[in-house]
Order: C-alpha cells, then sequence, then structure tokens
C-alpha cells in the first residue's frame, strides 16, 4: 500500500524520537557509571605517564652510560700514556724511576757519565758513582721496587741485569770484583765460567783467603786461586750460595755438576750421582779437559793440603760444590790426568784442603 506524505513524515518522527530515547539512556547510563568510567580514565593515563617515563630514562640513562664509558677509556689512555712517559729518555719510565729514587728528568742521575738505565743493566748502582757495584741487598731492592711497579717491565728488561742485559753466555765475558775477567761457556742448559776463580775480596769488597799454588801469585793468574770451602762459600752453608762468585753466579750444587756430567756422558747409566769416590760417568774428562770438545776447559791446578804443602799441580783438577755432605765435609768433584776417561766425586773437610773454584750462572 502505498505511504502518503503524512506516514513519511510520522516515521522520522519516530525515529528522532527512538535516537532521543536512546541519547537520553545513554546519558543515564553514564551518570550511573561516572566513576567506573573516571577510573578507566585516570588508569589509561597513568599508563601512558609510566611508559613515557620508562622511554625517556632509557634514553637519558644510555647516554650517561656511554658518556662514562667515553669518560673511562680517557682515563685509561691517559694512564696508558703516563706509562710510557720518559721524560729524560734513558729507557726508564718516569713510574719506574719514582720507584726507584732516580731522578726522571735527569738521565744521569748520579751524574758519572752513565745512563741510569744502562748502569742497572750492567750492575752498577745508578744513585751512585759507577764504581760502585750493586751489592746483594740492593739488587734485591732494586728487584722489589720494580716489580711491584711493573713486573712486566722488570722481567723484559732486568731479569738478567746483574750480568747485563746484553749477556750472551759463551759469548760474554764476567767480571770478578776485583776487575778480573772470565770467559763463559754454555753447556746444555747450563753456563759456566771457563776459568778457575782468582779473586781475592767477597761481594762486599772484604778480603778473603786465597792460597796460590807454591805461594806464587803468576800462578794464581793462571791456574786461579786455591779457597778452602769455607771461603768459596763465603761463610755461608747455603747449598747453592753466591759464595765468592760474581754476582749473578754461584758456587755449583753437588746436583748441578751432576747434570753436567750426565749431559756430557750422552745420559751414561754409568753416571751416578750416589757414587762416591768413584770413577764414573764414561768420556768424561776428555771432553772437560783443555782443549776438550764441552769447551769447559779444566786446569789441573793442584790442591793445597790441610798441613800447608801443596800438591798434584799438572796432574789434578778439583772443584768444590756449595753442597754440604754433613757438618765437617762438603762434596767436590775431580779429574786425574792418569785416569783418561772419567770423573770421580768425593767428600773433604770444610776447613781442610783448599781446591779451586768455578761458578756456574743463575
Amino acid at each position: 500500500m502505498e505511504q502518503t506524505p503524512f506516514d513519511k513524515n510520522n516515521n522520522k518522527a519516530s525515529v528522532t524520537f527512538r535516537y532521543i530515547a536512546n541519547l537520553n539512556s545513554l546519558q543515564k547510563e553514564i551518570g550511573k557509571n561516572k566513576k567506573i568510567f573516571i577510573l578507566i580514565f585516570v588508569l589509561i593515563f597513568a599508563v601512558g605517564a609510566i611508559a613515557a617515563y620508562f622511554f625517556y630514562f632509557k634514553n637519558n640513562n644510555s647516554s650517561v652510560v656511554q658518556n662514562t664509558d667515553s669518560s673511562n677509556v680517557s682515563k685509561s689512555e691517559e694512564n696508558e700514556v703516563d706509562r710510557n712517559l720518559d721524560a729524560d729518555g734513558d729507557g726508564l719510565p718516569d713510574f719506574i724511576e719514582e720507584a726507584l729514587g732516580t731522578d726522571p728528568r735527569e738521565s744521569d742521575s748520579d751524574k758519572d757519565g752513565y745512563g741510569d738505565f744502562a748502569e742497572l743493566g750492567n750492575g752498577y748502582n745508578p744513585l751512585k758513582p759507577a764504581s760502585q757495584k750493586l751489592t746483594r741487598e740492593e739488587q734485591s731492592g732494586i728487584k722489589d721496587k720494580i716489580s711491584k711497579a711493573d713486573a712486566s717491565f722488570y722481567e723484559k728488561n732486568f731479569s738478567d741485569f746483574r750480568d747485563g742485559s746484553d749477556f750472551v753466555c759463551g759469548g760474554s765475558t764476567v767480571q770478578d770484583i776485583d776487575g778480573n775477567s772470565y770467559n763463559t761457556v754454555k753447556i746444555g742448559d747450563q753456563c759456566w765460567l771457563k776459568e778457575n776463580l782468582k779473586v781475592t775480596k767477597n761481594s762486599q769488597g772484604q778480603p778473603i783467603k786465597r792460597y796460590c799454588y807454591n805461594n806464587d801469585k803468576e800462578i794464581c793468574d793462571i791456574d786461579g786461586g786455591l779457597y778452602g770451602w769455607n771461603a768459596a762459600m763465603d761463610n755461608s752453608n747455603q747449598e747453592g750460595a753466591q759464595g765468592i762468585c760474581p754476582d749473578g753466579w754461584r758456587v755449583p750444587k753437588d746436583s748441578q755438576w751432576y747434570v753436567l756430567e750426565y749431559y756430557l756422558g750422552e745420559y751414561d747409566k754409568s753416571c751416578d750421582s750416589a757414587i762416591e769416590g768413584e770413577w764414573q760417568c764414561l768420556d768424561i774428562r776428555k771432553k772437560l779437559r783443555t782443549g776438550g770438545s764441552s769447551g769447559f776447559e779444566s786446569i789441573n791446578a793442584g790442591e793445597r793440603e790441610t798441613n800447608g804443602s801443596f800438591l798434584n799441580r799438572g796432574t789434578l783438577a778439583q772443584w768444590w760444590s756449595s753442597s754440604p755432605k754433613d757438618g765437617y765435609n762438603a762434596w767436590y768433584r775431580f779429574l786425574d790426568s792418569a785416569q783418561s776417561t772419567k770423573i770421580g766425586r768425593s767428600d773433604s773437610s770444610k776447613e781442610g784442603r783448599a781446591l779451586s773454584v768455578r761458578c756456574i750462572k743463575d
């Protein structure tokens, strides 16, 4: 049935009234739940505020961390520069010189014509004239000071400083406190003096008792001196003591003599470290003697007996070890020209005979 204009207008009014009714209903519903809507709004605002705060804090903190890292790197680089600073150019960084007490602005602190680094490297005191060798106490003190400041610097530059930083066994010579110069020889892993000691003073400059065969000083210049065990050890009973050897060297232990024998004996089973008084180690003598293949260059310097007599020069070569056998005797080694191939091991009174001394490097 076709609608009339009146019917159409009536329908529009009906829709309008329903819309208004729904709006009124919504307003009434909002009024009833006003608190809930406010709470939801507050929660949404709070969540947004918290999210914004953390976003800002994270970015800002990252910037602070980056700045801190940059600051730490700068400080690290600055410290590295400080450790490499060598104001006087003598090879000793300023922080090492401060630890030692030398002048970081003067390459030659004692003004004796030798640089501080060079003096240390050759066993001299950089705070005293070059004629003043470092004492054992000073050596120990310098090692401690440098090691505490920078252990790697000590190991790299001064682990062998008492014999000179460029010491090469078999190529370099060594001087004792009297100024006597000795050649060196490398045998296996050991470094030995190639000559018998002839020194007349200990490392502190105090005189020691040295005998010359038949009391002839010219023979001492050729064969070296003869020393009682206590004199050779500088009155120490410590096995491996420096004794009267140059700084950086020691009176060899009984066991170190055995290492030499065993090496030159080509690991011969006849080299027995427990043998006493008997000949051992096949073919050793011809390797140790003058002109022998080892380069040891033994010298048949003989001995001085307790009664003051001198015997066996040209026949016997005898050297102390630093190893006591007991409270009265100490071990020594000997070669006899009448025994063509082997070496002997025995003991003698510490207060009795005077024998030769060969030194081994630390």
